[in-house]
């Protein structure tokens, strides 16, 4: 695989990994493949769930021959995932590839932006519900996580999930009653605990348009002040403006990096 990866950052157009982090676990798991060809590079990320692609590749048509080489992993009619990331760095990249990525049979599923807030002080919670650590039955949890969020976003096991519920750099903070979960985040702490990414943000339908959302956020940043984070991250989807303009409350603002998700049907 390090052969793989020094040929991938010669190649001209690169979508790798999130951070170091990311690209060591790759590398240290033996679910994962990579795919080479003359001109490409294709690093394939398998989970219970689906399989996720990382690119390089020198030119378009490199691109299409190295996506055909899937049928040979995994058959005919196989869904996979491409994901494509921009920074300031390469600003502009994502558009100018996109009529490469359409024409080579791929579909664009998600385009999301990154957004950061550094305001940790001056956030007081509205106490009309209770935002608190969860405490109840994980599998009334995990089927409301998979109900509210779509799968390219959470694709989770349930035993990965437990697993999250109990991990030492997991914030895991609900509202709940005797006998219905309202609602629920996500945190990650990472950064060395300097930083949490905001994993997931859902409502039951039964209890939206109450300002639960809200009341969840500011729970995560009082948890977040607690634990002497400098900052907070999250992605949301580019058109999402109901979700954005929450986040707007708690000052996020974009800082440049951007990704898009396409799905490619094997054939």
């Amino acid at each position: 695989m390090k052969e793989a990866l020094k040929k991938a950052k010669n190649l001209e157009y690169q979508f790798l990994f999130h951070h170091d982090e990311h690209e060591k676990a790759f590398m240290e798991s033996d679910r994962n493949e990579v795919l080479m060809i003359e001109g490409a590079v294709l690093f394939i990320e398998n989970s219970d769930n689906r399989s996720t692609v990382y690119p390089a590749y020198q030119d378009a048509h490199a691109l299409k021959r190295a996506l055909g080489g899937l049928y040979h992993l995994f058959g005919n009619q196989k869904t996979v995932y491409i994901n494509l990331s921009e920074s300031k760095a390469n600003e502009g990249i994502l558009e100018k590839v996109h009529t490469t990525f359409a024409n080579a049979g791929c579909k664009l599923v998600n385009d999301n932006i990154a957004m950061v807030s550094k305001r940790l002080v001056g956030i007081r919670q509205v106490i009309t519900d209770n935002v608190k650590p969860f405490d109840g039955y994980n599998e009334a949890l995990y089927q409301l996580t998979t109900d509210l969020l779509v799968p390219e976003i959470f694709d989770m096991t349930f035993e990965d999930f437990e697993a999250m519920l109990t991990a030492k750099d997991s914030i895991v903070l609900t509202i709940q009653d005797e006998n219905t979960i309202k609602g629920f985040v996500y945190g990650l702490l990472y950064n060395n605990n300097q930083s949490v990414f905001i994993r997931g943000l859902g409502v039951h339908n039964e209890f939206q348009g109450m300002g639960l959302s809200k009341k969840l956020m500011q729970g995560l940043f009082l948890k977040a002040q607690a634990l002497k984070v400098k900052s907070i991250m999250l992605w949301v989807e580019a058109n999402n403006i109901r979700a954005i303009n929450l986040y707007k409350q708690f000052d996020f603002k974009p800082y440049g990096d951007k990704e898009r998700l396409y799905s490619y049907r094997v054939r």
